[in-house]
């Protein structure tokens, strides 16, 4: 069964004893997605009472995560959680991340260390890279970011805006 075939008063697929229910609200999606915090609004979805599991469609999951993305290619500096995301979202391992940008695979996985953030030339390439590749995929998702990058980027958010997201907003996008 896909999760998309689970609606209220089935049986969570997780735990196999809660019978899920649908509540529209917001979603911490960040766990999801390997990000520490993505609230999502409107989200209408199954979730389990009893183990608290929840079942987002996959149509969703990736609606969230190029808006996510889009939000990130128009910050200048990226944290390496958010370096992370990107090559995943890319579907990369780390040694094609680092053959995509000409560096090495021990550059990648520095990148994608706490400690420090992503700047200059690598984060322009890594943030050009990832647009070129899911732009066409990502519509209207990636017109800031189209912006930013022809522009060199604006300065990192206190609060990075990807934080919380409206699923409305970004279904009519």
């Amino acid at each position: 069964m896909k999760s998309g075939d689970f609606r209220a008063g089935s049986i969570c697929p997780s735990c196999g004893k809660g019978k899920l229910r649908v509540k529209p609200g917001k979603r911490d999606l960040g766990p999801l997605l390997g990000l520490n915090e993505v609230t999502v609004k409107n989200l209408s979805v199954p979730a389990c009472p009893a183990c608290g599991a929840v079942l987002v469609p996959g149509d969703v999951l990736e609606l969230v995560s190029l808006a996510i993305a889009g939000s990130m290619l128009t910050q200048a500096e990226l944290e390496p959680i958010e370096v992370r995301f990107l090559r995943k979202l890319l579907e990369y391992t780390q040694a094609e991340l680092a053959e995509h940008l000409g560096v090495d695979r021990a550059t990648a996985n520095r990148w994608e260390q706490e400690g420090g953030r992503m700047t200059g030339a690598n984060s322009y390439a890594l943030r050009s890279h990832v647009f070129m590749q899911l732009g066409k995929k990502a519509g209207p998702l990636f017109e800031a970011a189209e912006k930013s990058l022809k522009e060199h980027s604006a300065p990192r958010p206190a609060v990075p805006a990807y934080r919380t997201l409206d699923v409305e907003r970004l279904r009519a996008a």
